[in-house]
């Protein structure tokens, strides 16, 4: 009889408790428990007594099927989003899966709700909630990772394949989901041949994205420079304008290049040797420089409509198309700004603490950023540059703005462009916990 234990390496994420969910779960759970799937939770009773939330067990079969299944995909795209690694081993083993279990355990507390539906992670929630608050906090957790109070439980809660099923069944039998078409055999050849490639191929396409990775960040200071430069630029071709349309446009420069400044901060420590605690502190002194600035540029060029009786929003008589679109969409970048500002220094300061926040911040930026750039390259449509000026502006702030975002792009585990060590991102680091029910 074989012990069949999943372990999962996941991204933080939010869990929540949906009603339609718990239903069914409930609708379901004699299903698994008929077929000798489930796992106990010593605290239901108690939890139950004071009126806390009791979820459903965790549903073993579940648990298994869905992770493989995105291992699955996950191997074949070459992404170390989810690694799954499952053991066969007999009874006598289960001392050391218990253990390894535990430590993978812990990853269960930040998955994504597509991979295990949020009741089973509320459920594994209400094993560690041991103080009955109907929080899990951040002693909790350690108590958890550490395993204090949890060695007798934890090595029955892990045994989760004792079904009625034949002494020689194989693997994919009891992964084969709900599909009618997909043999046993079927399956079998599938995972072979997913395994080799993966084997064979997997080490090689981590390799070269590594190296697209450096050699990208290694432009980084290029970044920096022609932003300046592009800035400075774009700038001298404007000061004969009025003082307060001329500060706008200075300021909203500024703001572009801290902006773009401030996104490849990261990448740039990577290479000169800088901590990611005080490269926190200097993107957050960027990014909130960037934001004064995009406030000063407004400032001015509201004082200037103002001044001469222009409408703030654009529709002056006889305006281009572009100005009232640029006025428009200038808002609702500034609106971003804004978002990203606030969400910004939560972050960092939940980070102080050993919290994560706002999980789609680097996104959420870097899609400011490239429309603040598109903003600008489309208000250069309408004053008189010459073909060849006009070119080497909008292209230049555009492919610049490209450059930065691709380097402030997702890092994975490389964490070029992490606002957190690798260290944090890897599975066996036993720093800070994060609270999964901020």
């Amino acid at each position: 009889m074989l012990d069949h234990i999943v372990c999962f390496e996941v991204a933080p994420a939010r869990s929540i408790w949906p009603k339609k969910l718990q239903r069914r779960a409930d609708d379901h759970r004699w299903r698994w428990h008929s077929q000798g799937f489930g796992m106990p939770d010593p605290n239901f009773q108690e939890r139950k007594k004071r009126g806390l939330p009791t979820p459903p067990p965790l549903d073993a079969k579940k648990v298994l099927v869905s992770p493989v299944s995105a291992a699955v995909t996950a191997s074949v795209l070459g992404t170390s989003a989810l690694k799954v690694s499952i053991w066969h081993c007999s009874s006598d083993g289960l001392t050391r899966q218990g253990y390894e279990v535990k430590a993978a355990l812990r990853r269960v507390l930040r998955i994504p709700p597509d991979v295990v539906p949020d009741h089973q992670i509320h459920a594994l929630c209400a094993i560690v909630d041991t103080d009955f608050s109907g929080t899990v906090d951040i002693e909790e957790l350690v108590a958890f990772i550490k395993g204090d109070g949890y060695d007798a439980w934890t090595i029955d809660w892990v045994k989760l394949s004792r079904v009625n099923a034949p002494p020689k069944v194989e693997l994919p039998t009891l992964l084969r989901g709900k599909s009618p078409i997909c043999s046993t055999k079927l399956k079998s050849h599938v995972l072979q041949v997913l395994k080799f490639f993966n084997s064979h191929f997997g080490g090689l396409s981590a390799t070269l994205r590594r190296f697209a990775m450096v050699s990208l960040a290694s432009a980084a200071p290029l970044v920096v420079l022609a932003a300046a430069a592009l800035a400075v630029l774009c700038g001298m071709q404007f000061t004969a304008m009025p003082i307060l349309f001329f500060g706008h446009i200075a300021a909203m420069l500024c703001c572009w290049c801290l902006m773009t400044s401030g996104s490849v901060v990261y990448a740039l420590s990577k290479f000169c040797g800088g901590s990611r605690d005080s490269t926190r502190s200097v993107h957050a002194a960027i990014q909130s420089a960037a934001i004064l600035a995009a406030v000063v540029g407004y400032v001015c060029i509201f004082s200037n409509h103002r001044l001469v009786g222009g409408s703030q929003f654009g529709f002056d008589p006889g305006n281009p198309a572009a100005k009232t679109v640029h006025a428009l969409f200038s808002y609702i970048v500034l609106a971003l700004m804004l978002l990203q500002g606030f969400q910004g220094w939560n972050k960092f300061l939940g980070l102080q603490v050993g919290k994560i926040r706002h999980l789609a911040h680097p996104l959420n930026g870097r899609i400011t950023l490239t429309l603040a750039a598109c903003n600008m390259a489309l208000i250069l449509t309408t004053f008189p540059l010459s073909e060849a000026l006009f070119l080497t502006l909008a292209v230049g702030i555009l492919v610049t703005t490209l450059l930065a975002v691709a380097i402030a792009g997702p890092a994975g585990k490389s964490g070029l462009a992490s606002a957190r060590e690798a260290r944090e991102l890897s599975e066996d680091f036993e720093g800070p916990c994060y609270a999964p029910l901020q």
